[in-house]
Order: C-alpha cells, then sequence, then structure tokens
C-alpha cells in the first residue's frame, strides 16, 4: 500500500512520513494551512490500484473537517450534529461546510494517521452520509 498526499501547496509527496504530517495537522496548523488553500487531499493505492481518498478541509476556528470516500462508501467526519445546518468557509478556498463536521485537530489527527497507514476510514469518530446533510448545511 503506498499513498499520495496533496497538499496545500508543493508538490505531491508519496507515502509522507507520519512525523511530517503530524506537525502539518498539529504544530503548525495555522501557518500551514492557511497560508494559501485551506485544503489539501490524500490517495491510497494497493498494488497500482486506487483503493480510497480523504478530503481534508480545514477552519481556522473549528478545525478539521474529512471527506472519506471509497469504492463503497461516502462518509464525512461529524462532530457535533446540532450544527450542522450552521456553515463557515475554510480560508482562500471555495470550502463551505457546517460547521458540525470539523473535528478538533488533535482528533483529526488520529483518524488522517490511520486513513496513512490503512487506507480505511477510521471507528475513532462518527460519520455521516452526504445525504445525511441537512438542506442549510453544507460540504465540500
Amino acid at each position: 500500500m503506498y499513498t499520495l498526499f496533496y497538499p496545500p501547496r508543493g508538490k505531491t509527496i508519496k507515502n509522507i512520513d507520519l512525523s511530517q504530517m503530524k506537525t502539518y495537522i498539529i504544530d503548525e496548523f495555522e501557518n500551514y494551512w492557511f497560508d494559501s488553500t485551506s485544503d489539501a487531499s490524500i490517495q491510497c493505492f494497493l498494488k497500482d490500484k486506487h483503493i480510497s481518498d480523504m478530503i481534508i478541509g480545514t477552519n481556522i476556528e473549528y478545525g478539521i473537517f474529512i471527506h472519506y470516500t471509497s469504492d463503497t462508501e461516502d462518509k464525512l467526519s461529524l462532530y457535533d450534529e446540532t450544527k450542522l445546518n450552521e456553515v463557515v468557509d475554510g480560508a482562500n478556498c471555495e470550502l463551505w461546510a457546517s460547521t458540525g463536521l470539523f473535528l478538533p485537530k488533535e482528533l483529526a489527527w488520529e483518524v488522517i494517521k490511520e486513513f496513512l497507514e490503512t487506507g480505511k476510514a477510521s471507528d475513532k469518530i462518527k460519520w455521516i452520509s452526504p445525504d445525511d446533510i441537512p438542506k442549510d448545511g453544507n460540504y465540500f
């Protein structure tokens, strides 16, 4: 298995080092994500076959939103289901997402780390389907 990380700026990184990614998610959150766009993606491959994706969106106040997809799943991170009607934007990008989808960065790190290791959606958080987003809510 290998991953490709498409960062907010710069070149694609194959099999990003976990400690480096943790630095981006936790230690350098404000500087790293809000200097250019505030979103990124990771693709996971098994024997050169694409198996899953993770889109990462950030908001300086609310944290990190995750959208996981595979051939059989389409999931959005859920942190506060009472705030799915409240929508905020990301920095310097087209992100408009419900605030209830954003995870604290420490929790988001655990989900991202597991994805980088397995290519699967973590069971450390609740997930919802895009179909569960209310009419006044949004995700990208």
